[in-house]
């Protein structure tokens, strides 16, 4: 049977505009196959209702993809890069979640703050295990080539005159208010270790820690590579502890004579061991005075 077709009414035809979309007329496009603007109810794609409202379609409306829009989607460009990334708040996190790939930053753009206890980055985590370790962050450097690997490289450089402390890391262990019953457990503010638990072997050298300085000028206040310091309130039971486990031949061992640092025994007998730590040096043993000589 052929399908009739409706008469079209001369009214709904009437003042109707190619384009434009006017009440209880027909809609005919122009001459670029456009409308202005259709209000439809429930919109469908293939079949599906598409239940997004206009304001969150409009979220998509970015000027830039790949550069970020204050309540606008984020998008990336054609190379997957995103730019003026927004700040990012964690309330809450996913247990077990890992994330995979490479974090790479470039430039110089720095971070300002005005008030102090503030930082650019901050990040608490708790953990609620009975044993075994936990760490907050943890960093890895693998060398897979001749170049050096460094696991965290931090440094503070100044960028005025008259700069208040400089300090390339700080390390804290907070106990807090809270007790501590085990008589084995360790408070330290920072643990640096050698952990070869693969039984690698090096024919260079390894040292736990290493204190280095590269200064080119002696700081007029007084200028040592290493300070201790005790600012707590309670008396401690002193300056260094030292466990050998039968494994440390010498206390210190000096890779050059070390100038006005070490000395030889008196041949008039005056120093002897009971004045000072005995220590190796490419010269041979040589003596740390640590008394006054009678």
């Amino acid at each position: 049977m052929a399908r009739k077709l409706r008469a079209c009414p001369i009214h709904e035809i009437a003042g109707t505009t190619p384009g434009t979309v006017t009440a209880s007329h027909i809609v005919i496009t122009d001459s670029n196959n456009k409308v202005d603007t259709l209000d439809i109810t429930t919109p469908k794609i293939g079949g599906a209702a598409v239940t997004a409202t206009a304001a969150e379609l409009n979220y998509c409306d970015v000027t830039t993809l790949g550069t970020a829009q204050a309540s606008k989607a984020v998008t990336t460009d054609s190379s997957n890069n995103l730019a003026n990334a927004p700040q990012l708040s964690w309330a809450a996190r996913t247990a077990g979640t890992t994330t995979t790939g490479s974090l790479i930053t470039t430039g110089s753009t720095w971070v300002t703050h005005a008030t102090a206890g503030q930082c650019a980055v901050k990040l608490l985590t708790a953990s609620t295990a009975s044993s075994g370790d936990f760490a907050c962050v943890r960093f890895r450097g693998r060398a897979d080539g001749a170049g050096n690997s460094e696991g965290t490289n931090s440094s503070a450089s100044a960028g005025i005159n008259n700069y208040g402390n400089l300090c390339g890391g700080y390390f804290a262990g907070q106990p807090m208010a809270y007790t501590q019953s085990g008589s084995g457990n360790i408070v330290c503010g920072m643990h640096s270790v050698i952990d070869d638990t693969a039984d690698g072997t090096s024919s260079g050298r390894r040292w736990s820690s290493w204190i280095d300085d590269h200064s080119i000028n002696k700081a007029a206040g007084g200028h040592y590579l290493l300070r201790m310091s005790d600012n707590g309130t309670a008396v401690k039971d002193g300056a260094i502890t030292i466990y050998s486990g039968g494994r440390l031949p010498v206390l210190f061992n000096f890779e050059d004579q070390g100038a006005n640092c070490v000395i030889a025994a008196s041949a008039s007998g005056t120093l002897t061991k009971t004045h000072a730590i005995a220590v190796q040096t490419p010269d041979g043993t040589r003596y740390i005075q640590v008394g006054t000589i009678a």
